[in-house]
């Protein structure tokens, strides 16, 4: 975002923030989680240890499963928005046409990290 582009990948570009003006902004928010994580390592430090341990590679493979079902869901959803609201048929097919192979690409990408975990 503070970079000229949206951390979902989606939509337009933005105007880049001058470098100064991103250091202006995300040098609070680094103070903010600083003391933060100070705070909890005074009062969890259990807790903090075992929400910062590393997770084995089973656990990323879950989460870009779960990732991969999101961007399948919302391609499909903004697919339809599009056909539903498109003035032309063709733009209406093209929508149509994108929320059918969203779903088989997303189970190649699946496939590979269940062929990639089991190999």
């Amino acid at each position: 975002m503070l970079r000229g582009t949206s951390p979902t990948g989606y939509g337009a570009r933005l105007a880049p923030l001058a470098p100064r003006m991103v250091e202006c902004v995300l040098e609070p928010v680094a103070e903010l989680i600083e003391r933060f994580r100070r705070f909890v390592a005074e009062q969890a430090p259990e807790e903090l240890a075992q929400a910062e341990a590393g997770r084995a590679e089973a656990h990323t493979v879950l989460w870009a499963r779960n990732l991969l079902e999101q961007l399948a869901d919302t391609v499909e959803e903004l697919a339809r928005e599009v056909g539903a609201r498109a003035e032309t048929e063709p733009l209406g097919e093209s929508a149509q046409r994108l929320a059918e192979e969203v779903r088989p690409l997303v189970g190649r990408a699946r496939r590979a990290l269940t062929t990639w975990e089991d190999g």
